[in-house]
């Protein structure tokens, strides 16, 4: 059980140590991927803290009468109980100067939260979009996450992929995105690749993505300028105009960084029923 006269001395503390309008965060604005919180100055932090990224979440239509959500699953095994704070950056070309919006979960030893169909965006007073979640805590914290296109109102249940949170070392400077395919999601068959990216840190990122066939023979390249703490994503025959017919099922796209290091991701969708995979950088 949570000891109220030490969540009551915390909160004071916090009151005290924070300003106003960050009381409710317990963490600093996003300055980049190895800083750490301001909750650290407040408590102290266990040597295996939790700050992670889901670099895509949200709740969006998509393509093919499909439209997706996402539950996340926060589990506190650390020993001791914990807070977790939530922070929001919307995606856009134009980038975050810090979260748009913040919220925190208290978490008991041994309990799990998970936030299921709109209690994600209701918790941060989000509508329909997409953006990048950081995810904090003193202690160690399972953060991980269901994105799925949910089609239980024509009665057909759900398809989902399945998305780890990823620490600093998922942060990279050059990649790869393996198994990928570039039908387009119009013929209603095959499968098309979405990919994302986040760029946690304080500075403008610039990335130069290579697309390449099985035999690794270069098809296209494309170069790009990632505003700070900017997410987004896109199809990969919009970013590689001219590799789209005929579709290939067996495509990968490797990518470099200059500037700092992106979070970088491809979600592959079934054209037929919007099933997805997700598929983090190598």
């Amino acid at each position: 059980m949570r000891n109220p006269c030490a969540l009551s001395l915390f909160l004071v503390l916090l009151w005290i140590a924070v300003p106003a309008q960050a009381i409710t965060t317990l963490a600093a604005s996003l300055n980049g991927a190895n800083e750490k919180p301001v909750r650290g100055q407040l408590v102290a932090a266990a040597s295996d803290a939790t700050d992670a990224v889901f670099p895509i979440v949200g709740r969006v239509p998509g393509a093919n009468a499909t439209f997706y959500r996402t539950d996340v699953s926060l589990l506190n095994l650390s020993g001791e109980e914990t807070s977790v704070v939530l922070e929001f950056y919307p995606a856009g070309v134009a980038g975050n100067s810090g979260p748009s919006a913040i919220a925190t979960v208290a978490l008991d030893d041994g309990e799990q939260e998970v936030l299921t169909g709109d209690a994600l965006q209701n918790l941060l007073g989000l509508n329909d979009g997409l953006g990048a979640l950081r995810v904090i805590s003193p202690r160690h914290v399972h953060a991980v996450a269901r994105i799925y296109n949910d089609q239980r109102t024509a009665g057909d249940g759900t398809f989902s992929q399945f998305v780890p949170s990823q620490s600093g070392t998922q942060n990279r400077t050059s990649g790869v995105l393996p198994m990928l395919a570039n039908a387009q999601a119009a013929t209603g068959a095959g499968h098309r690749t979405n990919i994302g990216w986040f760029n946690a840190g304080p500075n403008q990122v610039t990335v130069t993505w290579t697309a390449r066939n099985s035999t690794g023979t270069v098809l296209a390249a494309a170069t790009q300028v990632v505003a700070p703490r900017a997410s987004g994503q896109a199809e990969i025959n919009s970013m590689f105009p001219g590799i789209g017919l005929p579709p290939l099922d067996n495509l990968y796209v490797r990518f470099t960084t200059t500037g700092g290091p992106l979070y970088a991701y491809a979600s592959v969708v079934d054209n037929v029923n919007g099933d997805p995979i997700f598929i983090p950088a190598q």
